[in-house]
């Protein structure tokens, strides 16, 4: 019997900090848990925008020594991207690029 009672005492005695606490700091712990896992997702994000900045990257590098070599080739730029993948320069038009035939100018665009 004494030790139900000790059992219900300590129960009630922690609910009871419990509530205190809630009360103290009006959900701050809560809210801080909340703010954890939203800083978790802006990091991955993040960590996604990169990424895809260094696959742009590289398919712009990879179009402009196409379009170097197909100049090297024809003495001319390009009319399009689709006119060196027809000459078996590039695979497929890679997402992301942008490409200006007058110039040869090849950009990352999004």
């Amino acid at each position: 019997m004494k030790r139900l009672l000790f059992v219900i005492v300590v129960a009630g005695a922690c609910y009871g900090l419990y509530r205190w606490l809630e009360n103290s700091y009006g959900g701050a712990l809560a809210t801080a848990g909340k703010e954890m896992g939203g800083a978790q997702l802006v990091r991955g994000q993040q960590q996604a925008d990169r990424a895809a900045d260094t696959v742009a990257g590289a398919n712009v590098e990879v179009v402009r020594q196409a379009v170097a070599r197909f100049k090297e080739a024809n003495g001319r730029y390009p009319a399009s991207l689709m006119e060196m993948v027809d000459r078996g320069l590039l695979d497929s038009v890679p997402a992301g690029v942008n490409y200006d035939p007058a110039s040869g100018e090849v950009t990352a665009g999004k």
